[in-house]
This record gives structure tokens, sequence and C-alpha cells, in this order.
């Protein structure tokens, strides 16, 4: 029952004539080496599968630098033609840009056959759009130590080099998260020299699982992720295994469990690219997205974006709030004006009291701006105290505050609050050594009768 393969090599026997008799057979049992390179073509059709799979792009270079192999998620990003780039160098593609520092160093690793990792630079290959890559190579070198080129991994890193060049133009506020940030993306998106290493540096948790919902190979990042053991990622575990066991930990942060799984488990059988936002009982924000793969299996990748989400809220927070007291600034109250005027059009009416301090100018000439600022913030805080938890609060810039009073008995509801106002701001204010007495000039406006929209109300106020 078993096969093997042989080669037969015959030799003539010394002084005899030429004959089929007169040969003498050798077989030669290569059945070893057969199966070897029949393994090996396997596992390099499985890398290939890998990187053609991979959020990451891998590629080759010769022995003069010139590219000679780039798999396909490089095209699908640049969009390019594999003989716009194929048979090109490196530095022939990013142009004038090689003139800088940080090529010369990379230029001169090159030079000596040096492994590098996290090289970034910059490529515009289809003349609109700039975009910002980071690779890591090593050196290869034959059976004679004869050096024949380069191998390794890229990465795009566009959006993320956009977003946070937009992030720094649009409020300088925000430049110390943007780089705490942008340390955290390089923490993890390190880059590997082999695949297998690759996988294991990748920023994000990558598995792979085949048709029949088994495991068929993962990174550490993901055993980590969800705390797996070292067990559930050998090759051959059930899917439905991981999740429970992600489910008994403690890590699933739902209260349907079964519902979950079938989740997942449909998401495997409809065959659809998807990204799921998976929210952890550790209060981290995982982004998992499926990709499914031809032979009936998957790729997933999942990716803790706990971080990003933390940065963007505060820099929301940021343009919706003033930065001095923390109060609402005019445009989040224009939204919540707008968003009461559909409920003024079912009868249920609110007003808008706006009002000015008086002898503020003045404090700021005679004190000072720093007591000027200290001044505003006493101020906001008095006003907090006079409305309701439900009334909203809002600095509309310089002197000028504003409450949105939502209340079924207008206008006396406002009125009263108007006279509060006056009241609590007319007593005097302890700043730093200071004691100073202000005011304020307080004006009413009431919706939907004295306007129709967020810019009328807060004008006839």
């Amino acid at each position: 029952d078993e096969y093997r393969w042989i080669i037969e090599r015959s030799l003539p026997r010394p002084a005899q004539g030429v004959s089929d008799d007169n040969y003498i057979s050798v077989p030669i049992n290569v059945t070893p080496r057969k199966l070897a390179v029949e393994a090996l073509r396997e596992t390099d059709q499985l890398h290939r599968d890998m990187a053609e799979s991979a959020c990451d792009w891998f590629w080759e270079m010769d022995a003069e630098l010139r590219l000679t192999y780039l798999s396909a998620r490089f095209f699908e990003i640049f969009a390019v033609r594999p003989e716009d780039v194929i048979g090109k160098t490196r530095m022939e593609l990013a142009g004038a840009d090689v003139e800088s520092e940080s090529w010369r160093r990379h230029l001169l690793d090159l030079e000596n056959r040096r492994a590098f990792r996290n090289f970034s630079y910059s490529l515009n290959l289809d003349g609109q759009r700039r975009r910002y890559i980071v690779i890591s190579g090593k050196p290869v070198f034959n059976a004679d130590g004869e050096f024949i080129g380069y191998r390794g991994t890229g990465t795009d890193k566009t959006d993320e080099v956009e977003t946070r060049l937009e992030l720094e133009k649009a409020n300088k506020e925000t430049s110390f998260l943007l780089e705490e940030l942008r340390t955290r993306q390089e923490q993890l998106s390190e880059q590997n020299r082999r695949l297998d290493a690759a996988l294991d540096n990748m920023s994000q948790g990558l598995c792979m699982f085949d048709k029949d919902k088994r495991l068929v190979i993962c990174n550490q990042k993901y055993l980590s992720m969800y705390d797996l053991p070292a067990e559930l990622g050998a090759p051959g575990t059930e899917f439905r295994k991981i999740l429970e066991y992600r489910i008994n930990s403690g890590v699933y942060s739902g209260d349907d469990p079964e519902g979950y799984i079938r989740e997942r488990l449909k998401a495997v059988e409809d065959r659809e690219p998807s990204t799921k936002i998976q929210e952890l009982n550790d209060g981290r924000s995982l982004a998992i997205t499926h990709q499914p793969l031809p032979d009936g299996g998957w790729l997933a990748t999942h990716e803790d974006i706990t971080e990003l989400q933390r940065v963007q809220a505060k820099i929301t927070h940021m343009a919706l709030h003033d930065a001095l007291t923390d109060l609402p600034n005019r445009e989040l109250l224009r939204e919540r004006i707008d968003q009461q005027l559909g409920f003024a059009k079912r009868g249920h009416g609110f007003a808008i009291v706006c009002l000015d301090l008086d002898r503020f100018k003045t404090v700021n000439e005679t004190l000072g701006h720093p007591v000027g600022d200290e001044l505003l913030i006493a101020v906001a805080e008095r006003i907090r105290g006079c409305v309701r938890e439900h009334d909203i609060v809002a600095r509309l810039g310089g002197d000028e505050f504003a409450v949105l009073q939502a209340s079924h008995n207008q206008p006396n509801d406002a009125r009263r609050l108007a006279a509060r106002l006056c009241e609590v701001l007319s007593e005097p204010i302890s700043l730093s050594n200071h004691q100073v007495a202000v005011g304020a000039s307080v004006g009413i406006a009431l919706a939907p009768a004295d306007g129709r929209d967020a810019v009328e109300l807060l004008k006839n106020a």
C-alpha cells in the first residue's frame, strides 16, 4: 500500500558487448527527497496565500535592489500594474524624496547589507494621492554566502499619517494626544523579516480558519488579546471552542452568550466581508475584520482601537465646548436649540436666556487677563448653580453666556431664572487677592414665538 519514488541508473558491464543483458541497473530510492519537495511546495503555497490575504504586503528585491515580487495587497492599495513597479528600484519610485536624511541612512543600510526595520517614506505612484508606508526587510544570501537581494514586509500608513497631520493643524492642544497615539501605533505596527515572525509582530491579532471552521494559523497577538491558552492556538482547534473560552473566561461583555456564538458563526457562513466593533469586559474596544477566502475558510484581524476612540472622543468634546469654562460652545448650543425646536412644534415651548457681564472689560483692563479668565470661570459656576439639571448653559464667547431652559411654564420660569441670575451675579466675587462686582444684563427669547431657528432666537434674546 506504500508507494516509493525510484530513480534507476544503468551502466554497461566492463569488457562486454552492448546488449540488454550486459548492463548493471542501480535503483536509487528518492522518496524522502520527493516528499520533502512536495512539503516545501505546500508550505510555500500556504505562505503565498497568507501574503495575498494579509493586511500588509510582502516584497522581494534582487542583488541590484530592483523589485522582483510584490504581493497582491500592494497593487490593491496603489492601484498600479505590476509592470509599473517590478524591475525598478525603490529609489526610482520615490524620486526626489531620496535626498532626505532618512533615505541616506537607509541607503547606507542597503550598501552594507544590513537588516532594517520600520523605514518610513512616501510614494505618489498614480500622480494624485501621496501614500505613506513603512517597510522592514533583511538581506538574503545563497548557500555560498553571496548576497542575492532583500525580502520583507510593507504597511500602508497613509490614513494614520493624514489623520495625524489634520488633527495637528486643526487644534494644537491635541498634539500631546496625537503624539501618544502615534507612539502607540508605532508600537503596535512592528513588522518582521520573515512570514512567521511577521505574524507575531503585526499590530493586529490575526487568525485563519479552514472551511470546517478549524484554526489553520494565528499569531501571538490574537492569543494575548483574549488571554487564550497556547493549546487553543494549535492548528485544528474548533472556532466554537475558542468563542466558548472567550465567554467563559469573562472577556465577552454581553448578556446573551449563545446569541453571540450564533452571530459569529452566521458571519462565517454568510461569506461576506464584514467589520464588527466588539466591546470587551475590561473596557477595550476591538475592531474585528472578517474576510472570506476562496477555499471556504476565512481570515480575520482583531485590532485594539481603544486609544483611537478615546482620542476621537476628546477631539469631538474640544470642538463643541469652551476651552476655558468647559461649557458647551455656540455651535453645540445651536444644535441643542434645533433639536428642542422639534419638540416646540408639538407644543413644548422653551426659552433662551442670554446675559452679558457688566464691567467685565474694566476688570480685564485693570486687573489683567488672567484675573478676567478666573472671573469667567467663577461666573460659569454661579450660572450652573442657578439652573436645573436638564437645562443647558453655554458660553457664546467673550463675556456672553446663554441658558436653554425647557419648561411648560413659560415665560414665568424664564423670568424667575433671569431675576436669579441678576441677583447672584451682582454679588461680589472673590478672585486671586481681589474681590470684584460685575452684575449682568439679561435678555429672554421664547420659542417658537420669538424665532423658529437658533440664529433668530439668539439674536432676539
